[in-house]
């Protein structure tokens, strides 16, 4: 995980193809200056939706998802349909789909969890996210702040009251956090 100011503008150049959604792509455009990108937004993550949608891509050695849970879903998934290098940029901190494995997509109207990958980098642009709508975020910092507070209250509950602790289950809630908040990787 890459942390920074204008990583987007950065990693740009290096990818042909971005998957992104509308309200993202003349700020993509922006951003890439004279490199030669082209990008494709999804428009939902319905299974039949998404083989069709995959299937029309370009061809491409990587792909780059630049957006917010159904983007990063549908970057995941055309990684995993082409066996190639997944990379993720999320433009808010209101979804977990850049750090897990997973695909969600749709079937008959159901969320169902398909594949499982892991990308190459995940990229937190710090001005990238900030441009997202305040409540976007503010969703997210709510759900930052519960694994906060259950980490806390579950420990709590096991020195005082004999509750099962799991370790490695809490490291890995722990991660999520030092994801969102590096400077807890140090403290």
């Amino acid at each position: 995980i890459y942390y920074d100011n204008e990583l987007t503008r950065q990693i740009l150049p290096d990818f042909d193809v971005v998957i992104t959604t509308e309200p993202l792509v003349e700020k993509l455009k922006e951003l890439a200056g004279n490199h030669s990108v082209q990008f494709f937004v999804p428009e939902n993550m319905d299974e039949n939706y998404m083989a069709e949608w995959e299937s029309q891509l370009p061809p491409m050695e990587k792909v780059l998802g630049v957006g917010a849970g159904v983007v990063m879903d549908a970057a995941k998934y055309v990684s995993w349909k082409r066996n190639i290098p997944l990379y993720l940029a999320p433009s808010a901190v209101s979804v977990d789909a850049a750090v897990t494995e997973t695909i969600g997509v749709r079937r008959n109207g159901k969320v169902t969890y398909i594949g499982e990958l892991y990308p190459e980098a995940v990229y937190v642009d710090y001005d990238l996210i900030k441009s997202a709508p305040i409540n976007i975020n503010r969703a997210g910092a709510g759900d930052i702040l519960s694994i906060h507070t259950a980490l806390f209250d579950w420990k709590l509950a096991a020195e005082k009251t004999g509750e099962k602790y799991e370790e490695t289950i809490a490291q890995q809630s722990q991660a999520l956090l030092i994801v969102w908040n590096p400077q807890q990787a140090s403290g």
